[in-house]
């Protein structure tokens, strides 16, 4: 989920940021994300790293 929405939508173009808002909803799964997005759940865990740290978005 994301935690500190204004702080991302910094850090990246706003089309990467309307799309992080409908999938990181704090609903969807990791698996979910893996298939809306067509990867694998390990490639969907490091792209959201960078954010999971600074507190940016969580996992729940």
């Amino acid at each position: 989920m994301l935690i500190k929405p204004e702080e991302l939508r910094k850090q990246v173009s706003p089309g990467v940021f309307k799309n992080s808002e409908v999938l990181i909803n704090g609903k969807s799964t990791l698996w979910d994300l893996a298939v809306k997005m067509k990867r694998n759940i390990l490639s969907i865990t490091r792209l959201l790293l960078p954010y999971i740290h600074p507190g940016i978005t969580a996992l729940v």
